[in-house]
């Protein structure tokens, strides 16, 4: 009996100690894993272990860095930049010849040529230019109605004028636009009278700018405009009540509309202007109704800045 028992003590000592060995074998071998485990590791995958742990510490343990970096994002995608953040500044010069297409035979001096000298600034969606245009003729002979009417339609027929422009990008395609023109023109109303007159023109509408194509390696660009339009007399000439050719000048502003087709082609833009204008059945020849005014611009950069 008391030998059946010593054997039994000896078994579990065997079983005890044989487990042991087991065990350590295990942990002997799963530390063996784990280390070519580590070993085999590719770079790649060691730097995004460190980035991700880079990133965590940014995040829990500095609160300065997660703010610096939110506020960068919010800059970048912050969609007011691209309407006031100024991307490049110009001064360019150019010059334009007008020409007016009408019925009346007597308007002289319907078509003018004049030089320019601009500054542009534009931000991703909105274009600005204000430009100084100088026609070498001082005087204009105001003596009828219909040279009334081309002045009107054409201030820069002499002298000189202001101009600012302004294009709001809302589309890839399409926007709005506006522009006032003010000019000092010299009215010579008979041989003895001569006044200082100033014809303003302000138009504000959309554009659409459909497509662009290829033209001798030369991108065309074609856009259609339609404005809403004011046009008046300022100046002396509006101080008092005036006469062209015994006709009394009434009313003085002038409401309508313009219609333009406009193609641009490197520094040169060609254009067709179509305009509609109510006088209140006050007829002025060359103004009075629908008519057709043609230009080509040619302008070229002297400064620019991005």
């Amino acid at each position: 009996m008391l030998r059946f028992v010593e054997n039994q003590r000896i078994m579990k000592a065997q079983l005890f100690f044989t487990l042991i060995l087991m065990l350590l074998s295990s942990v002997a071998f799963c530390q063996g894993r784990v280390q070519s485990t580590q070993k085999v590791i590719s770079p790649f995958e060691e730097a995004r272990k460190d980035t991700i742990q880079i990133r965590e510490l940014v995040i829990s343990g500095n609160d300065t860095i997660v703010k610096k970096r939110d506020s960068l994002i919010q800059v970048e995608s912050n969609p007011i930049d691209k309407w006031s953040k100024v991307n490049s500044v110009s001064i360019y010069g150019g010059g334009s010849l007008l020409g007016l297409v009408t019925a009346e035979e007597n308007i002289e001096d319907a078509s003018s040529p004049s030089g320019s000298l601009g500054l542009n600034f534009s931000t991703q969606r909105i274009t600005c230019d204000l430009f100084f245009s100088y026609n070498a003729k001082q005087e204009i002979d105001m003596n009828s109605l219909a040279a009334f009417g081309s002045a009107l339609m054409n201030p820069n027929l002499g002298g000189q004028s202001l101009t600012f422009k302004t294009t709001a990008k809302v589309g890839r395609f399409y926007g709005v636009n506006g522009s006032l023109l003010v000019a000092d023109n010299i009215w010579k109303l008979d041989e003895e009278e001569k006044i200082d007159a100033s014809p303003l023109v302000a138009r504000v509408g959309f554009y659409i700018r459909p497509f662009q194509f290829n033209l001798a390696d030369n991108e065309v660009d074609v856009s259609f405009d339609a404005h809403y339009t004011h046009r008046s007399i300022l100046g002396d000439f509006n101080n008092a009540e005036q006469s062209i050719a015994g006709t009394k000048i009434v009313p003085r502003g002038y409401n309508g509309g313009d219609f333009s087709v406009n193609a641009y082609m490197n520094a040169v833009k060609v254009y067709a202007q179509f305009s509609v204008n109510s006088t209140r059945g006050f007829i002025i020849p060359g103004f009075s109704g629908t008519q057709v005014l043609f230009g080509i611009e040619v302008t070229g950069d002297v400064i620019k800045l991005e």
